[in-house]
């Protein structure tokens, strides 16, 4: 089983729940318990830039949020992880109650430290399951050349099987063929959701990829306006402005936005590029002032 879990602020977790990777803007740890691998991710300098930890909520299942500093990035945090359809793991350092109730939270639980592992495992049992029907889907955080093997992306199977030898579109469009798969440094054959791969892809070099391009079996148009339902937290309600700059932070994707109209049953956006997402993507919407995440948003 794959886990895929954020730890959105206390490095320590990160830490305890598995040996550093890849480092950048998300930094991952990653452990192997017995059948079960699992990947956390830690944003860094959450401070001065939101979206890598909105990112790291996105793609994953859990979120694991410390109560030990009941501070203003901890509201940020529980705002957004409100707005998303995610389990949340609180620790027990504080009683957190009343942020809880007030944000209508009730997919979560609270558990100490030295139980953390097992209330991941137990909860991931129920949610990882494979739907075979799916468009297919890889969204990559980062791509790089190998000598030897040529252009190979790091990313998250969100979607779908991919095998070896599989045709995909990445989301210039053009047709990119799979050389080989790799998890954990591990040659294999086939990859399923929750999985962190590494693709080695032929037709296409490491500079034509970007962090939140999607490798996809089936074809996925890009589009420049974007029409989406909108979620708000009751301390986030009626602030959309339509002069007003935003970003949409999707997956490892993320793109500058405005509005162009609000109706009763969605929102419009104007994107500053065109941008690939298929229908029911998931995103949240953030600014550059606080509150910083405003809304989450599902793709109509």
């Amino acid at each position: 089983m794959h886990i895929v879990v954020s730890t959105p602020n206390d490095i320590n977790i990160a830490e305890f729940l598995g040996k550093k990777g890849t480092e950048g803007s998300i930094t991952f740890y990653n452990r192997v318990v017995n059948d079960n691998v699992l990947v956390a991710l830690y944003p860094q300098n959450t401070d001065a830039n939101i979206i890598p930890l909105a990112k790291s909520m996105l793609v994953s299942d859990i979120i694991v949020i410390s109560t030990a500093n009941l501070d203003k990035l901890f509201g940020e945090i529980i705002i957004g992880a409100s707005l998303l359809n995610k389990h949340i793991i609180f620790t027990d350092d504080n009683d957190i109650k009343k942020f809880i109730n007030e944000l209508n939270i009730t997919n979560f639980e609270i558990t100490s430290k030295d139980k953390l592992l097992d209330a991941i495992i137990n909860y991931s049992a129920t949610i990882n399951k494979v739907n075979v029907e799916e468009n297919a889907r890889i969204d990559i955080d980062r791509a790089f050349p190998v000598k030897g093997v040529g252009t190979v992306a790091l990313g998250i199977v969100t979607k779908g099987t991919i095998k070896v030898h599989d045709n995909l579109y990445h989301s210039t469009g053009n047709i990119v063929s799979v050389r080989s798969l790799q998890v954990h440094d591990v040659d294999i054959e086939q990859v399923s959701p929750k999985m962190r791969v590494g693709v080695a892809l032929k037709g296409i070099t490491h500079e034509q990829i970007e962090s939140g391009d999607l490798l996809t079996k089936l074809k996925i148009p890009k589009i420049k306006e974007l029409n989406a339902k909108l979620k708000f937290s009751f301390l986030t309600k009626n602030i959309l402005k339509k002069e007003a700059p935003y970003q949409i932070v999707s997956n490892f994707m993320h793109v500058d936005a405005s509005i162009i109209k609000e109706e009763s049953d969605k929102t419009v956006f104007n994107l500053s590029r065109e941008c690939t997402f298929e229908k029911n993507d998931e995103f949240l919407l953030v600014q550059n002032k606080t509150p910083r995440i405003i809304a989450s948003g599902i793709v109509v």
